[in-house]
């Protein structure tokens, strides 16, 4: 075997090559592009018996992934299925393994990967399992222990050093400049052995390393095999540590970057020497979560959006943006059209679920008219007599006009934008349980478009009220920002607003056409799944 090279790209996007033949403690990640094998298999001299159940093959295998091997020398062979990481627990061993096709019980050669560190990076299961974390102050230290055994007599040393910082516009951007960009993710405190504070030199910041003073091992073989040590965000104007406002986050500004995703190298020394190293990084649901943290904005319960509770969204409700109902640009609000959403995932607690189920009886309430407000009167043949009879008026939604979400999901970040500079402002769009409908399609002149949409709206404000959008217990026909022409919830009487003084109501209809006037003031239609 000539080489094992890992193909990568650095936080600066730059493409990198590793290889980890020779390193003490060869290591992949789900993150790298690809591996590259480079070999020579030359033919024996003395030819081995042919095989009684036919022809053999030599098959080099990494992971799951499967490659036939070809005799000769200088041969290259690349593994693309990176991805299959994903399908891996953490108990499960990985390496490259040599064998026959039909005899992958008795290995060949094989080539084990693994850095011999256990990482405890997080109270929470999932973020443990991504090797990731978010900064708060009930959360436990990061721990990294070395498995293999010690022996009396043995010096320790750990070194820990932040990740240099993403020097891309859509971390920090002005709330920083180019030259500290790269220390943007701090530096440590609080290293410990067990419960024994440790000495050391360096802060732990990009450049300037913490390392541990050597120690010697004694009887208490296991106490340094494990070191911890927290985040410190108090060097740099990070949204996690606060920038001069009376609460965490960026007050406003920059509120289409992404949170800085903090990460750090961890390095086991043993007697002189490096035997393994940990990367330990925020993943893009804990930099999500983090925003919750920073600007002290919770998902509702029971009705209300709490505040202030050091506590962020469970990442289960996390999922990738991809996965959204098409379009999927529409999920992911933003406060300047221009401005892409800067995460891959996305909250969604019920406002997916709540659009399907609109769209499928939208659908079904074009093919039928629906009953109106007010009555009229028809002349209909009764025992061969034509008599007047008052019924409701139907009505139509017109066949042109379609639905689209006009505001989804906000990342807290967006919702300080929209909402306001304290942390009292609230909205369920932040806790991915609520979206706004708007409708687009109608012809004709302004005042027609204006009662055709009016007629749609309203004809949705009755599907819901009949409980055709199940998910839906909490809904607002608003126009403007958010104010209300009429509000319900589950179960309850709609509750109207006013507008220039007159209080909204659903009397009135002017045109004789089934829908209230108040509903032609209608410019977008909000749903949501809070808890009630």
């Amino acid at each position: 075997m000539d080489h094992i090279k890992r193909h990568f790209t650095d936080d600066d996007g730059n493409a990198k090559e590793l290889d980890i033949l020779t390193s003490g403690a060869p290591s992949v990640s789900g993150d790298d592009n690809y591996l590259d094998v480079f070999y020579s298999l030359i033919d024996a001299t003395n030819k081995r018996l042919e095989a009684i159940d036919g022809p053999q093959d030599l098959v080099l295998a990494f992971g799951a992934e499967e490659v036939k091997l070809t005799l000769g020398s200088d041969k290259t062979i690349r593994f693309d299925n990176i991805s299959q990481f994903a399908l891996l627990q953490s108990e499960d061993f990985l390496s490259l393994r040599l064998y026959l096709n039909n005899d992958a019980g008795n290995l060949l050669w094989e080539f084990a990967f693994g850095s011999g560190l256990k990482v405890i990076s997080s109270n929470d299961e999932g973020s443990r399992e991504a090797k990731s974390f978010v900064m708060r102050a009930a959360e436990d230290p990061i721990k990294v222990e070395w498995l293999p055994a010690l022996e009396v007599g043995d010096r320790v040393q750990w070194k820990i050093e932040a990740l240099k910082g993403n020097s891309a516009t859509d971390d920090l951007d002005t709330l920083t400049n180019d030259t500290n960009k790269k220390y943007m993710y701090g530096q440590i405190k609080d290293k410990k052995f067990q419960e024994d504070t440790v000495s050391g030199t360096g802060t732990g910041k990009y450049e300037d390393a913490w390392t541990s003073n050597a120690v010697t091992v004694t009887a208490e073989l296991e106490k340094y095999k494990q070191i911890s040590f927290k985040p410190d965000m108090s060097i740099e104007a990070h949204p996690a540590w606060g920038s001069g406002g009376a609460y965490k986050g960026t007050n406003k500004k920059d509120t289409w970057r992404r949170n800085p995703l903090v990460g750090y190298k961890v390095t086991f020394m043993l007697n002189g020497e490096s035997k393994a190293t940990a990367t330990i990084k925020m993943d893009e649901i804990d930099g999500l979560r983090q925003e919750y943290l920073d600007l002290k904005r919770m998902t509702p319960t029971a009705g209300d959006h709490v505040n202030g509770i050091d506590l962020p969204p469970e990442r289960s409700v996390f999922k990738l943006l991809a996965e959204m109902p098409s379009p999927v640009n529409v999920w992911a609000d933003v406060s300047d059209p221009a401005t892409a959403y800067p995460y891959k995932i996305i909250l969604d607690d019920g406002m997916s679920s709540i659009y399907n189920q609109l769209t499928t009886a939208f659908e079904t309430f074009k093919q039928n008219d629906y009953e109106g407000v007010g009555t009229e009167t028809v002349q209909q043949v009764v025992n061969g007599q034509v008599v007047e009879v008052e019924q409701p008026i139907m009505v139509s939604i017109p066949t042109e006009i379609t639905i689209r979400v006009s505001s989804g999901y906000r990342n807290p970040e967006r919702q300080e934008r929209q909402g306001g500079t304290t942390p009292a402002s609230r909205s369920a769009h932040m806790s991915g349980k609520a979206l706004d409908i708007a409708l687009d399609g109608a012809t004709g002149t302004a005042t027609e478009r204006r009662r055709k949409n009016a007629k749609a709206y309203y004809g949705m404000w009755v599907m819901v009220r009949n409980g055709n959008v199940a998910d839906a217990n909490w809904y607002q026909l608003e126009y403007g920002t958010a104010s209300k022409i009429v509000q319900a919830q589950e179960g309850g009487a709609p509750v109207f607003g006013a507008k220039d003084g007159v209080i909204y109501d659903f009397v009135l209809d002017s045109n004789i056409d089934g829908v209230p006037d108040a509903v032609e003031d209608t410019e977008h239609f909000h749903l949501d799944a809070r808890d009630i």
